[in-house]
């Protein structure tokens, strides 16, 4: 009995290195988004036009895109960090700027325009994305767009990346919402705010938000409307490109469900904010981040310890957020294969999982896998979930022996 407690005790050890080995081999970066480092969990925020200054840090995704004025650089759009090396906009705020990108920077980790600290980093833009689809011609349709950037940026306490919503996220359901920007603070305003702006907003119904006395059947399926049926309170020029944040009811982040995208004036009754769903855009945007010829090759610590522990995976898996599709001899593989039997089964959907985002940076969606929590935790709480259980059952053996 001895020896077989002193076994399972081995076994509980291996599992918990393995967790630990994978925890330093990959950066926190690759785990965490939405979250706010320097906002307390247990603060609640205040209620743009009709909003509020920010404050440090509230939302450390958000990004000031500026074009050169000569001596200096303005704020015209906004943007929200998908990963190291990506940022998401409005396809409207780059059509101008599709030859002389060059000109533009974007600031990270900023509170204040005029004084930008320590804490702020810039970067140039090596290439920008715009929907294929895009028209403007007032109907500003497939209104989405990427950037890459000329240099990765470093996440810290202000910066942070944006978590995206999975398929089975849902927005209307969400109540907690905010618009943020440094747009103008009125509709004829003709300079942007200088201290990040922030205001609640609420999301409306599309049918509501297509009737005859609202947009009257100009809102896509693809869009969001959010605001305040009373108007005041909206976002507004020099938002544009920024996002529309939604906190998840059972964890403590924000999930990026919308880019700022257009509107009938600012703040007016009826006339809510409209913005381009990120859910309905989340394959345009994967196929977009992970192009073969962008995908870094270098070897990691993580792909050495899955060939070791998952010996039976194919070298390549699709970079996508769907469904691994194996052929039947491979799934025959898989299923006689003794190694894999060996392994815990929800390590193993963790594991194969956790392998479709080979890119190093991939983009965080709030769901990513199915688990048993309703909202999907993440990969990381689902492995921290399965090791747990694994301890708990050999504690409760050993106690018992």
């Amino acid at each position: 009995m001895a020896r077989l407690s002193l076994k399972l005790r081995t076994i509980f050890f291996i599992f918990l290195s393995i967790y630990s080995f994978i925890s330093i081999s990959e950066s926190s970066e690759t785990c965490v988004c939405g979250k706010r480092p320097l906002i307390d969990k247990n603060q609640q925020n205040s209620r743009i036009i009709g909003g509020v200054n920010s404050l440090p840090g509230a939302w450390p995704w958000l990004v000031s895109i500026q074009f050169s004025n000569g001596p200096g650089y303005s704020h015209f759009c906004g943007g929200s960090i998908l990963n190291n090396q990506w940022v998401l906009t409005a396809a409207h705020c780059l059509i101008n700027y599709e030859k002389t990108f060059d000109t533009l920077r974007l600031v990270f980790g900023a509170r204040q325009l005029s004084k930008l600290g320590p804490e702020t980093q810039i970067r140039k833009i090596k290439q920008i994305k715009i929907h294929e689809k895009y028209l403007a011609e007032g109907k500003n349709s497939n209104d989405i767009a990427l950037i890459l950037l000329d240099e990765k940026i470093t996440f810290n306490d202000y910066t942070q990346r944006a978590c995206l919503p999975s398929d089975s996220f849902d927005v209307q359901q969400k109540t907690l919402c905010y618009a943020a920007g440094w747009g103008v603070l009125k509709e004829k305003g003709q300079e942007a705010a200088d201290i990040l702006q922030e205001a609640r907003v609420f999301n409306i119904n599309n049918e509501l938000c297509n009737s005859s006395e609202w947009y009257n059947g100009k809102v896509y399926k693809y869009n969001l409307c959010a605001g305040h049926k009373e108007g005041k309170i909206d976002s507004c020029q020099g938002d544009s490109g920024g996002p529309l944040m939604c906190k998840r009811n059972t964890n403590n982040d924000y999930v990026v469900v919308g880019v700022t995208s257009w509107g009938t004036g600012c703040a007016r009754m009826q006339r809510p904010g409209i913005y381009i769903s990120t859910q309905h855009f989340s394959k345009w945007i994967d196929s977009k981040i992970f192009q073969k010829e962008e995908k870094p090759k270098t070897k990691t610590k993580r792909s050495l310890l899955e060939k070791i522990l998952l010996p039976q995976l194919p070298p390549q898996l699709p970079t996508t957020r769907s469904k691994v599709i194996l052929s039947r001899a491979q799934l025959d593989v898989f299923v006689q294969s003794p190694k894999v039997e060996q392994q815990p089964t929800e390590v193993f959907k963790n594991k194969a999982a956790d392998e479709l985002l080979t890119d190093t940076n991939p983009v965080q969606h709030a769901q990513i896998m199915a688990t048993t929590d309703p909202e999907h935790m993440g990969l990381c709480k689902s492995l921290w979930h399965s090791f747990t259980q694994i301890y708990s059952r050999i504690t409760a053996y050993l106690r018992s022996a």
